[in-house]
């Protein structure tokens, strides 16, 4: 189930500032001065949350397939980052 909340860049700032530099600066290539323009102080933000309560999430489904909902499925996934955990 999604939640979806309206905000002000004050509110928004923690969880939007992770989220849109993972997706655009490291996954899309943006420059990091493009992205962070100086306008989010001016607009309302929109996140959405995942609510569901884990205990009824039983697989995740990702661009590599399914897997179990658990770290072990993931892993399975995404070796790649698994291993960069363990060394870092």
């Amino acid at each position: 189930m999604l939640q979806i909340e309206l905000m002000r860049w004050e509110q928004a700032r923690a969880a939007a500032s992770r989220i849109r530099y993972a997706v655009f600066v490291e996954e899309q290539g943006v420059p990091v001065e493009i992205e962070l323009d100086g306008h989010d102080a001016e607009c309302i933000h929109a996140l959405a949350f995942d609510v569901t309560p884990s205990r009824l999430v039983t697989a995740l489904v990702t661009e590599r397939g399914v897997c179990p909902a658990t770290a072990e499925g993931l892993e399975k996934l995404f070796p790649e980052r698994a291993a960069q955990k363990a060394t870092s």
